[in-house]
């Protein structure tokens, strides 16, 4: 405890000792052995709303939080005992009923044989102080909350890329490496350079534009490759000056996957769609092609009726006519294919077919090859 100072002559000055009591902001207070208040200075008026007299005989275990009045009986009794114990954090009430938070620091008035007389206390409010330090214990276990809720790797580094925080979901079923290996270390020293490189380019432009960045990157975990997705954000004081970053990392290994399998069905259905367009392009043309066919086919069979079977053109119209026929069993077969008629099942002689189109045969030949034919007669229908 601070002893009064002394005048030229060596002896306390009991108006300047008044003087710094009584002008202090902080509360101060004399207690007897038995800690009821004998002095309380004015600064209550202002710390607890009381007026001095009001506190004159009372005990401070009549003010203090019921929920602090073993730590405030713990600390009196060892002060009784001779003992210096450390400041003390409690709630007492004010005089509006509601409580506020006071840092005490309790000490024992001894007399020259060193027997406690009394207590000396002095208090300060800092109800301020520990509401905000509440308040941002609060917000940490907020935060702390939804981080447990994500299914995403958390890391926080320090301004030097060093992980100093690292979160693990308990859905997560893969790491590169145990969050030992990352704490307290720098990236580089830890993650392989396809994901150190990236991820070092990634912090450099957050720092120098205060802004969220992002990459990809490919991992093999397991034997197995695994996609990623990272976001860094810096972390900026009051300032703006970086004071870390904060690293967020998602497996989308997953949606990676559907989102291919998607591509590959639209892909699969655009080509389904082409297919249809063509098949219908391809029922039309047949179609359109039979009836060119029909026309050919009458006028060439009238031009038979009207020359008569010794005509020497007849033999060339009945090979038009034999060729018609053909063209129309393609055409036949492309509706066929196509889906447009069921197929016809009809009776075909090998040995005549062959025989029919031996000058179409011959005609896709170069000059000087030969064609023999050599059909069996009677070959089965």
């Amino acid at each position: 405890m601070l002893e009064p100072p002394e005048d030229p002559g060596g002896e306390p000055d009991p108006e300047l000792y008044r003087l710094l009591v009584e002008e202090t902001r902080e509360l101060v207070c004399l207690h007897d052995v038995e800690a009821r208040l004998l002095y309380v200075s004015p600064s209550v008026h202002s710390v607890l709303g009381y007026s001095p007299k009001e506190l004159l005989g009372v005990p401070p275990m009549d003010l203090v939080h019921p929920g602090e009045g073993d730590l405030l009986d713990e600390t009196l009794r060892a002060v009784l005992e001779g003992q210096d114990p450390p400041v003390m954090t409690a709630r007492f009430r004010h005089v509006n009923g509601s409580f506020r938070w006071l840092e005490v620091q309790i000490r024992s008035l001894r007399d020259l044989t060193g027997e406690v007389t009394g207590i000396v206390s002095s208090s300060r409010d800092v109800s301020d102080r520990v509401e905000l330090l509440d308040h941002i214990s609060r917000r940490e276990e907020t935060l702390r909350s939804i981080i447990v809720t994500l299914d995403d790797l958390v890391f926080v580094f320090d301004p030097e890329r060093r992980f100093r925080e690292y979160h693990q979901p308990a859905s997560h079923d893969g790491l590169y490496a145990s969050p030992e290996a990352f704490l307290g270390r720098e990236l580089s020293e830890v993650l392989p350079e396809n994901v150190s490189g990236p991820l070092e380019r990634s912090l450099e432009r957050a720092e120098a534009r205060g802004t969220t960045q992002e990459f990809d990157y490919e991992l093999t975990i397991a034997g197995t490759p695994r996609h990623f997705n990272a976001r860094v954000t810096p972390m900026l004081d009051g300032n703006g000056t970086v004071q870390g970053f904060v690293g967020v990392v998602r497996d989308v290994t997953a949606r990676r996957s559907a989102e291919e399998a998607r591509f590959a069905l639209v892909r699969a259905n655009e080509r389904a769609g082409r297919l249809e367009g063509l098949v219908s392009l391809a029922r039309g043309t047949a179609h359109e092609f039979n009836n060119l066919l029909t026309a050919i086919q009458g006028n060439l069979t009238f031009a038979m009726e009207d020359l008569g079977a010794d005509h020497p053109v007849v033999p060339a119209i009945s090979a038009g006519l034999d060729a018609a026929d053909r063209a129309g069993e393609v055409t036949r077969k492309l509706v066929t294919y196509a889906g447009g008629d069921a197929p016809v099942p009809v009776r075909v002689d090998p040995g005549a077919l062959v025989r029919r189109l031996e000058k179409e045969f011959r005609a896709g030949f170069p000059l000087r090859a030969e064609l023999s034919l050599e059909v069996e007669l009677s070959l089965p229908v």
